[in-house]
């Protein structure tokens, strides 16, 4: 059955059929929903048009798969915004930290928007005092979840944007936290951007340990450039924005 739901979901994104809000509502529940229905219906819900998608009701969310859905309605349906806002402050009140980082990146994504010709963010328009403040609350208790994790997607993307919206936001134990990992699968073109923002306008983010971490992404680089015939986009995608951090290169080495 989850195999024929997944079928359905992905046909439906190639033909560009509008399913019905009740079915998806049915396929929200507990006993229907697996992994793969729900990363069916996240790249279904991606595709569609807001006004295809209102009534949709996924408030009685228990499980991961279910709450991963409601992350992709966030950007696109108000109401779920709302109550995801305000269920959020709740469960953090009450001690509760599930997914935490994933639901913050979501919600900021809606709230915060991108300075032109910056790596910058401010605030948007419909974020008022109470959301800021609750989102303040959140990312406060999100930092210490942060800084226990090697950097992933949705972390990069609540401190690309936090660098800009949060004052609380301590520079140089994220920076620590990225220079300690020296995984390749770590190193991407966002993490060098997220270097690029924390150490930006800061007079005390200088950390030793950055020299370190920098001469890994150069020998990376240049073993990729000696070695590879043809260059893949993610080593093209990291040479691009290292090219954009020169003043960071050197500002840690001269």
């Amino acid at each position: 059955m989850p195999q024929l739901l997944e079928f359905i979901l992905h046909l439906s994104v190639e033909r560009g059929h509008v399913i019905d809000v009740n079915l998806i509502s049915r396929l929200l529940k507990p006993d229907i929903i697996t992994p793969r229905v729900s990363s069916a219906l996240v790249a279904y819900i991606s595709g569609t048009k807001i006004e295809d998608l209102q009534g949709i009701n996924c408030f009685e969310t228990t499980v991961p798969e279910q709450m991963a859905v409601v992350y992709s309605l966030i950007p696109k349906l108000k109401t779920i915004r709302d109550v995801a806002l305000n269920r959020l402050n709740e469960e953090i009140q009450a001690g509760s930290t599930l997914l935490l980082t994933e639901r913050v990146s979501a919600l900021l994504e809606v709230y915060s928007v991108a300075i032109a010709d910056s790596t910058n963010f401010d605030w948007a328009t419909c974020a008022n005092g109470t959301i800021k403040t609750k989102l303040q609350i959140a990312f406060n208790v999100t930092q210490k979840e942060l800084l226990q994790t090697a950097p992933n997607t949705h972390q990069v993307n609540v401190l690309q944007r936090a660098i800009s919206l949060f004052p609380s936001l301590n520079r140089k134990d994220f920076l620590k936290r990225i220079a300690t990992n020296r995984m390749r699968s770590a190193l991407t073109d966002s993490t060098v951007a997220l270097v690029d923002a924390l150490v930006e306008k800061s007079d005390d983010a200088y950390i030793s340990e950055m020299k370190g971490w920098f001469l890994m992404v150069f020998d990376h680089l240049t073993r990729r450039f000696a070695e590879d015939a043809v260059l893949s986009d993610k080593v093209i995608a990291i040479a691009m924005a290292l090219g954009l951090s020169i003043p960071v290169i050197i500002y840690y080495f001269y």
